[in-house]
């Protein structure tokens, strides 16, 4: 689980044509949208859980749940 700003950009193009990346943001994004969880952070600070995935993982978005599924139905028929 590592976000694509810490991947290096001879291996982004990976991140990008794995289905795994389109499967997780669908999920992750619809699971915590409106999410108002208190997480403590391990500095101390508290943020909400839709906050905090929305912070770590800061290029995916609840709006692309649409692009996400479409990938998802491209990568199974392509593979099939």
């Amino acid at each position: 689980m590592i976000p694509s700003q810490n991947i290096p950009t001879f291996w982004l193009f990976i991140y990008w044509i794995n289905p795994l990346h389109y499967a997780l943001e669908g999920l992750f994004m619809t699971q915590f949208n409106g999410d108002n969880t208190s997480i403590k952070l391990y500095n101390g600070y508290h943020i909400t859980a839709e906050k905090y995935v929305e912070l770590v993982f800061s290029d995916w978005s609840y709006k692309h749940r649409g692009g996400d599924i479409a990938a998802l139905v491209i990568f199974i028929f392509f593979l099939r």
